[in-house]
C-alpha cells in the first residue's frame, strides 16, 4: 500500500494467495478495501485467473505457483464480489500444446459473458511461458469468441528495450496486427488503425479491438 501511494499509483492488483492470507491475519474484505482506498489506490485487479481453461496450473507447479494459481472461477467472482474489483486478468495454467483451440475459445467465451452479466472486464494476458507464450496464441482465442465480449490482450512484462519480435510470432507481424511493427523497438511507425496500442509500465496492451469489444 505504502508502495502504491509513493509511486502515485491509482488502482491496486490482488492475487487469491494475498487475498487468503490477509483473511487469515484477521483481516475483513472491507479493512482490505479501506486500506487500499486510504493508501489513494483503490483495489480494482483480480491477478488471476486460470480456471478459464480445463487445467488450472501446468505439471510441474510449486506449492506457491498452486496457491496463485489453483483457484475456481466461483472463488474468483466472490473475490470480486467482496473487495469490489471490476478487472480480472486471465493467464494461462496449462502447459503448451495440452488444450485443444476449441476447447480455450469455448472457457473464453464463458468466462467473457459471466464477467459481462457481472459487469467485470477480462484482460487476457499472454507470457513467455507455459501454454499461451504470444500474441497469435491469445489472438487465435479471442477472435474465436463470438459474439466479442468484455475483454482485451495484454503483454506480460515485456521491457520497452526487448524488441516485439522476441514476444510476437512472425505470423502476428505480418498479418494479424500490422500496428505490432509500429512500436519503437520494431523501428516502425504507427498506422491509422481504429485500435490503440499503448504502453504503460513496459506493458502493450491492445484496447477495444478492431470491432467494439466493450459492450
Amino acid at each position: 500500500m505504502e508502495a502504491a501511494k509513493a509511486g502515485g499509483f491509482t488502482a491496486l492488483a490482488i492475487a487469491p494467495e494475498t487475498y487468503l492470507d490477509a483473511l487469515e491475519s484477521g483481516l475483513t474484505p472491507s479493512d482490505m478495501k479501506a486500506m487500499a482506498a486510504d493508501a489513494g489506490a483503490p483495489l480494482r485487479y483480480l491477478d488471476s485467473l486460470t480456471d478459464w481453461a480445463p487445467i488450472r496450473v501446468p505439471a510441474e507447479c510449486s506449492p506457491e505457483l498452486r496457491a496463485r494459481f489453483d483457484v475456481s472461477t466461483d472463488h474468483s467472482f466472490r473475490m470480486c464480489e467482496k473487495l469490489g474489483l471490476t478487472s480480472i486478468l486471465a493467464v494461462a495454467g496449462y502447459d503448451k500444446g495440452t488444450v485443444e483451440l476449441p476447447r480455450l475459445v469455448d472457457g473464453f467465451g464463458r468466462l467473457c459473458e459471466r464477467a459481462h452479466a457481472q459487469g467485470y472486464w477480462i484482460d487476457l494476458e499472454f507470457m513467455p511461458f507455459w501454454g499461451m507464450p504470444n500474441l497469435s496464441d491469445a489472438w487465435a482465442i479471442v477472435s474465436g469468441v463470438n459474439p466479442p465480449r468484455r475483454a482485451s490482450l495484454s503483454m506480460y512484462g515485456t521491457s520497452p528495450r526487448a524488441p516485439m519480435s522476441s514476444i510476437c510470432s512472425s505470423a502476428c507481424q505480418e498479418s494479424i496486427w500490422p500496428a505490432c511493427r509500429s512500436m519503437t523497438a520494431c523501428g516502425g511507425r504507427w498506422g491509422n488503425r481504429s485500435s490503440t496500442i499503448r504502453s504503460t509500465t513496459g506493458i502493450f496492451r491492445e484496447k477495444a479491438s478492431l470491432t467494439s469489444w466493450r459492450s
